[in-house]
């Protein structure tokens, strides 16, 4: 499997994980860094964490794995593990990993076409939490390794 990175600013990245060079799109990975310390709710989502017992960090950041057919326990494993090699060893930061289900004919544009990159991933990231605001980069950004407004 391979990623392509196809978008990096200060709140949002996203990548594409791909069988091959030329192969289908197996999963989008989108990670969201809300930069502020994370909350108990951020893990409601764990039925035996109990709040008393509960620590925050300083940071948190929400990935989320894409996927448009039925995802296997291995895929699941596998894509956990994608995402920790990013994201494990980061100072004082917690981190959840959601899998939403999409529809990738629609996404397909994203790979080409910079606007619909950005209105599709701020749809997804509203699946994952309305609160987030709507992020906006410049289209001549994307020449740069970072996207901005």
């Amino acid at each position: 499997m391979l990623l392509k990175r196809l978008l990096l600013n200060e709140f949002v990245e996203v990548y594409q994980i791909v069988e091959s060079l030329y192969g289908d799109i197996k999963f989008y990975m989108i990670f969201y860094d809300y930069r502020r310390p994370s909350t108990f709710k951020d893990f409601s989502y764990i039925h035996d964490l109990i709040e008393a017992d509960f620590s925050p960090r300083d940071n948190f950041i929400q990935a989320i794995i894409v996927y448009d057919q039925e995802i296997t326990d291995v895929e699941r494993t596998y894509t956990y593990e994608i995402a920790s090699g990013f994201l494990e060893d980061k100072d004082n930061c917690d981190w959840a990993l959601k899998y939403i289900s999409a529809d990738f004919k629609k996404l397909m544009p994203m790979a080409t076409n910079h606007k619909v990159l950005v209105d599709e991933v701020n749809k997804l990231l509203k699946v994952v939490n309305s609160s987030i605001p709507d992020i906006a980069i410049n289209d001549n950004s994307f020449k740069n390794l970072l996207q901005y407004k």
